[in-house]
């Protein structure tokens, strides 16, 4: 895949800037079905290519968990028959996780002012 020789390449790695994949797409078990076995329509949009309010709602949830997760450690496999449950940041690494902070994120941390 283009997008992850990119990210390992380091070559958008700088202070303010960084190149990321969100592989949850890669082993998706598609498309949601309803208990009866069926395509869960709701999931699309009219055209039935491009997701619904729920389709939309069901993607998001997975790519907010994988952006919280350390890069090399991302989950691959996203079940859009489920939502993913909300995630938090780690409250040891409560960022976005990129190349640099997913190596250590203690660097980055500063101490609370209060």
């Amino acid at each position: 895949m283009a997008e992850k020789k990119l990210e390992q390449s380091g070559l958008f790695d700088s202070d303010d800037f960084t190149l990321v994949t969100q592989p949850f797409f890669n082993d998706v078990i598609t498309p949601p079905k309803l208990a009866n076995g069926s395509v869960n329509l709701a999931f699309f949009a009219p055209d039935c290519f491009h997701f619904s309010q729920l389709g939309h709602a069901v993607v998001s949830s997975w790519a907010w968990k994988n952006m919280l997760e350390p890069v090399g450690n991302k989950t691959t496999q996203a079940n859009f028959n489920n939502g993913a449950p909300l995630s938090c940041p780690d409250p040891t690494c409560p960022f976005i996780r990129t190349v640099k902070n997913s190596q250590n994120c203690a660097q980055f941390v500063t101490p609370a002012a209060w």
